[in-house]
């Protein structure tokens, strides 16, 4: 129920006071057979849940396999990770230097 989780995440919010909040990808089970329509009402569904009160607050939405693919279905298709990228913006970029892997992330401001 989209309510009672609403009601959580605003009570676990106001006693932790966090000033970043992180998910870990798979954020819609369903993301992958989703069209576009259907997209939009999950990631609208997303934001009136997790809802902040707190300007200051950031979060960083990382897109899982359930999101744009990649365990079951071979690399992650491009097109669900741009849909993804469309609504939570660019977050993330895997790149290497010598024998370094870095990752890069921005955030959204709430």
């Amino acid at each position: 129920n989209s309510q009672y989780l609403a009601k959580t995440f605003r009570r676990v919010n106001a006693y932790v006071r966090p000033d970043w909040v992180v998910y870990l990808g798979d954020i819609f089970d369903e993301g992958l057979s989703a069209n576009d329509q259907e997209f939009q009402r999950y990631f609208e569904r997303f934001n009136k849940i997790f809802t902040y009160k707190n300007q200051g607050q950031h979060s960083i939405v990382i897109p899982g396999d359930n999101d744009v693919g990649g365990e079951c279905y071979g690399d992650k298709q491009p097109i669900l990770r741009e849909r993804f990228q469309n609504y939570f913006g660019r977050i993330i970029a895997l790149y290497h230097q010598n024998d370094v892997q870095f990752l890069k992330v921005r955030f959204r401001r709430n």
